[in-house]
């Protein structure tokens, strides 16, 4: 017969068990009995034992502030403390002292005029070093094969977007690059990532502005420090697009392009070819990005590679503000390190000296006015030396007899 409820708690209650003679007791009790028999039979543990302990008066004379000293806020004075003992250090000078100190004194003075005799060399600009320019000039070369369009969709006059369309576009997103304060390489990789989608897929007419700010801000994530935002991009197209179509658009395009976004712009070649030169005049470096910029919306200058377009802009810029010799227009040194001499280059300097005699009454004239502000270009664009230019004259005669 089981026992009941009661008799079975009485039973699994935990007594006092019997280890010889006397009960063990609990289990928190256990372990300080025992270090108080130890303590009391004599057996104190090692640690203890090697413990030196410090006399109080000696502790307060160590760190005792020094008599007279200010106490500083924020528990400072050990920090005034160090300050004060290595300068009683430091006087009065001693021989020894005085003998590394003029040796100092000599090595700063020679110091300062290597620095002097050195030249300005920036070391974040890695075109600033010539060992580094053959290897650099190589690959973008290599590159600029990968990142061209391969046909030429322009030319396809019953496409949904053909070269009267594309000139339209690019025109206005040279309107909205001003407006927004985008990079060059911004646009010029916008007009890349545009040229890419058309070579591989087709679009509404009604679509094409969208793919242009898509574009402009895929570009803007990998040139720009701040990207463009996509309120502002829709808001520059009246709301035709909500951001929903944007952020639908940009996957899309990723996928056509398979994210191939690097590209080797014409500016990243012309800064190279400055650097080389060490153009030091201040009209032939805008002059030649405007160049570029007139040709952004010129459909014939696609079927010339990057580094062409970008020696050539430089070539002609030269050619029209040295007309009078002051400086040659192209060098051997430069032939043999792009691989391009004067010959190479006059297909291309034709085009752009058509973009400048019809610049003034061409319908897109947004990289006019955008090189005609007077704080950042100088008003460039409205220079009378490129009406004036004997070279500018004489392509218009050619151009008039052709």
């Amino acid at each position: 017969m089981l026992p009941s409820t009661s008799q079975a708690c009485v039973q699994f209650q935990p007594s006092a068990v019997m280890v010889g003679k006397t009960a063990r007791q609990p289990l928190g009790d256990v372990m300080v009995n025992n270090k108080l028999r130890q303590i009391q039979e004599g057996k104190v543990l090692s640690k203890f034992k090697s413990r030196s302990r410090i006399p109080l008066r000696k502790y307060v004379a160590e760190n005792k502030p020094h008599i007279g000293a200010k106490k500083l806020p924020n528990g400072r004075t050990k920090m005034a403390k160090r300050l004060k003992k290595s300068l009683s250090s430091l006087s009065p000078i001693k021989e020894k002292n005085e003998v590394q100190l003029e040796s100092l004194v000599k090595l700063s003075d020679l110091v300062d005029e290597c620095c002097n005799a050195a030249p300005s060399i920036s070391t974040n600009d890695p075109f600033q070093f010539p060992e580094y320019l053959d290897d650099i000039y190589k690959y973008l070369q290599h590159m600029e094969k990968k990142s061209c369009p391969l046909n030429c969709y322009w030319k396809n006059k019953e496409a949904s977007c053909n070269g009267v369309n594309r000139t339209v576009l690019l025109d206005w997103l040279i309107q909205v690059q001003c407006h927004l304060e985008l990079l060059d390489e911004t646009l010029f990789l916008t007009m890349n990532l545009i040229d890419k989608f058309l070579t591989v897929s087709s679009i509404p007419l009604d679509k094409l502005q969208l793919l242009g700010i898509t574009c402009l801000l895929i570009a803007s994530k990998i040139e720009e420090r701040y990207p463009t935002e996509v309120n502002n991009l829709c808001f520059l197209t009246a709301h035709s697009y909500s951001r929903r179509d944007v952020l639908r658009m940009e996957a899309i395009v990723l996928r056509k392009v398979e994210f191939e976004l690097n590209f080797v712009s014409p500016v990243h070649f012309y800064d190279l070819l400055t650097a080389i030169t060490s153009e030091t005049d201040d009209q032939v470096q805008p002059l030649g990005r405007y160049l570029m910029d007139l040709s952004i919306c010129n459909n014939d200058i696609l079927n010339y590679p990057p580094s062409l377009r970008a020696a050539s802009a430089l070539y002609f810029s030269r050619q029209i503000i040295y007309e009078n010799g002051e400086q040659p227009c192209w060098t051997d040194s430069l032939t043999a390190f792009i691989g391009l001499n004067e010959v190479d280059m006059i297909q291309c300097v034709d085009i752009y000296a058509q973009l400048l005699l019809k610049a003034p009454k061409a319908k897109q004239q947004a990289a006019r006015t955008k090189y005609s502000s007077k704080s950042r270009f100088n008003s460039l664009s409205l220079h009378p030396i490129l009406t004036e230019s004997r070279i500018l004259a004489a392509f218009k005669t050619n151009l008039s007899h052709s």
